[in-house]
C-alpha cells in the first residue's frame, strides 16, 4: 500500500483496515441509502475523541515543561489522527446523514453547519500544527504557542462534546427512524 506503514501506526492501521472492512446493516444499505449504516462507526469515532484529547493534552504538558521536540512529535502523531478522523467522517458520518435526513430540512440544515463549522475548524488546527512543525517550539514562542494550544484544545473538547451529545445521537436515531419508515 505505498508504504503507507511508515507514517501510520499500528492501531491507525488497524483502523484504515477496519474501515475498508467495516460492515453496515444490510436493511439499511438500499437505493435510499446508498451508504450504510455503521454500528460501530460512532464508537470508533468517540475512541478517536478520546485519544485526540489525550494527545493534544500530552502536547501542551510537553511544552510546559520545555520538552519541545517531543510536544512536535505528539503533535504531528495529534494531525495524523485528526485527518484520518476527519475524512472518516467526511466519507461516512456525513453522507450517510444527508441521505438519512434529506427530506428534513431543519436537520439536514444543522447537519450541513455541523460539517462546515467543523471544516473550518480542522483549517485552523491544521494551520497551527503547520506553523508550528515547521517552525518549531522554542523558548522564544513557547508562551505563544501554550496560548493558541489551549484555545485550541477548549474548542476541540466543545467540538467534541457537542457531536457526541447532538450529532452522534442524531446518526443513531437515523436507523429507529428508517425501521419505522
Amino acid at each position: 500500500m505505498f508504504g503507507l506503514k511508515k507514517f501510520f501506526s499500528v492501531k491507525e492501521q488497524q483502523n484504515i483496515e477496519h474501515d475498508r472492512k467495516a460492515e453496515v446493516a444490510p436493511a439499511i444499505q438500499s437505493e435510499k441509502f446508498p451508504i450504510g449504516y455503521d454500528e460501530h462507526l460512532i464508537g470508533r469515532l468517540k475512541d478517536d475523541h478520546g485519544e485526540l484529547v489525550r494527545l493534544f493534552t500530552s502536547v501542551i504538558h510537553l511544552a510546559e515543561n520545555k520538552r519541545f521536540n517531543k510536544a512536535i512529535t505528539e503533535l504531528t502523531s495529534f494531525r495524523t489522527l485528526l485527518t484520518n478522523h476527519l475524512i472518516t467522517e467526511n466519507t461516512k458520518l456525513y453522507i450517510y446523514l444527508n441521505y438519512a435526513y434529506k427530506k428534513d430540512s431543519s436537520t439536514a440544515e444543522m447537519v450541513g453547519h455541523f460539517r462546515k463549522e467543523m471544516n473550518q475548524i480542522g483549517k485552523s488546527v491544521m494551520s497551527f500544527i503547520q506553523d508550528y512543525v515547521r517552525s518549531g517550539i522554542t523558548d522564544g514562542n513557547q508562551q505563544a504557542f501554550l496560548r493558541q494550544a489551549r484555545e485550541i484544545a477548549g474548542i476541540l473538547v466543545n467540538r467534541i462534546e457537542t457531536e457526541e451529545q447532538r450529532l452522534y445521537e442524531i446518526y443513531d436515531f437515523s436507523l429507529a427512524m428508517e425501521a419505522h419508515a
